[in-house]
C-alpha cells in the first residue's frame, strides 16, 4: 500500500465522520496502525521525567537524588539503554503482551 499524503489523510477522516467510510477504518488494530499506535502512546509515556520523591518529617516532598534508585530511574537504568529507551521498552511490552517486568540486580 502507498503511503497517503497528509491531505489525504484528513481528507478521509472527515469524510468517515460524515458517514463515507475510510480505508483504514477497516484496518485491523494488530496491523501496521496498531503498531505505530503502540509505538506513539510508548514514547508518550516513556517522555516525562520519573522521579523518586521523598516525604519529608513536615509532609512535604523532595526529590531523593542521593538514592542509587533515582539516578538508575533517571540516568542510565542499564549500560546499553537510556531511561527513555528504557521506559518506552516497558510501555511496549505492556502494550503488546499485557506485563512488563524489571529486576534490580
Amino acid at each position: 500500500m502507498a503511503p497517503r499524503r497528509g491531505a489525504d489523510v484528513g481528507r478521509r477522516c472527515w469524510q468517515s465522520l460524515v458517514g463515507r467510510r475510510a480505508d483504514h477504518a477497516r484496518q485491523r488494530a494488530d496491523g501496521l496502525d496498531g503498531v505505530r499506535l503502540r509505538r506513539v502512546l510508548a514514547e508518550a509515556v516513556a517522555t516525562p521525567s520519573l522521579h523518586v520523591l521523598e516525604r519529608m518529617a513536615d509532609g512535604s516532598r523532595r526529590r531523593a537524588v542521593e538514592l542509587p534508585l533515582y539516578r538508575k530511574l533517571n540516568l542510565q537504568p542499564n549500560g546499553w539503554q537510556t531511561s527513555f529507551e528504557w521506559r518506552c521498552q516497558l510501555m511496549l511490552h505492556l502494550c503488546l503482551y499485557n506485563e512488563a517486568y524489571c529486576e534490580i540486580i
